[in-house]
């Protein structure tokens, strides 16, 4: 089951790493149990082998009928091997969800950091003419989706994700695109995208953007584009609680 040939007369210091993981399911699952309780069970993997073996939990999770509860800070590990994902915070449990739903619509601001590259900015829903958008004590303004329920005048908190920001030369001319502009303060490549930190006037922080492109450098000015219905608006309870 858990394809590992030939080794059953190997000493445990003549397996590697991902054997030896491995071995340990082995040893769990050979009792049929109806629950398996794994507690970090990669962690002392290298990201090669970390990977292998939670490919090798699903496949494994797909064979048997086992319930399978696997506690984790690898937010990642945690979206691929999970039905349902439990986020907790000292102690406490704020959200449960699937992976999907969890990750786009947090319902708090400890949910939304916790999970990937989120961009939270406070502000007030504020209406002109009908077209919502979230306008910060720095006087920048998000324009949001019209399906926003939260009442004018409310304190509300915009998610943003990195990976959906578009980095522009100049604004788009879509109007299925919003956005606001920026500077570059800082450029990191990292092999799949390249991450930057954009200053924004009336923005605390700078804003997250993981992209494909690599086409600016530091101190250029920039617009961010992304597209109204992926702004993400937390009320005024969640927002405030870290």
């Amino acid at each position: 089951m858990v394809r590992l040939p030939d080794i059953a007369r190997r000493r445990v210091h003549e397996l590697s790493g991902g054997q030896q993981q491995r071995v340990a399911l082995a040893r769990a699952l050979v009792y049929n149990p109806s629950l398996l309780l794994l507690d970090e069970p990669f962690g002392a993997l290298d990201k090669r082998l970390r990977e292998e073996m939670q490919l090798e939990v699903v496949r494994l999770h797909k064979e048997i009928d086992v319930t399978i509860i696997n506690v984790t800070h690898d937010q990642v590990e945690a979206m691929m091997l999970s039905d349902r994902i439990a986020v907790m915070n000292e102690g406490q449990i704020v959200q449960v969800e699937d992976g999907e739903e969890l990750y786009r619509r947090p319902r708090t601001r400890f949910v939304a950091e916790f999970l990937g590259r989120a961009n939270c900015i406070d502000g007030t829903l504020r209406r002109n003419g009908g077209e919502p958008s979230i306008v910060t004590p720095g006087g920048a303004s998000l324009a949001v989706d019209r399906s926003c329920a939260e009442a004018e005048g409310s304190a509300c908190l915009a998610v943003v994700r990195a990976e959906d920001i578009v980095l522009c030369g100049e604004r788009p001319r879509d109007d299925t695109m919003t956005g606001i502009a920026g500077q570059v303060g800082l450029r990191l490549f990292e092999g799949e995208a390249v991450y930057y930190e954009i200053a924004v006037a009336g923005i605390e922080r700078p804003l997250k953007v993981a992209s494909k492109s690599g086409a600016f450098a530091h101190g250029n000015e920039v617009w961010l584009a992304w597209r109204r219905d992926h702004v993400w608006v937390i009320g005024e309870r969640g927002h405030d609680e870290h």
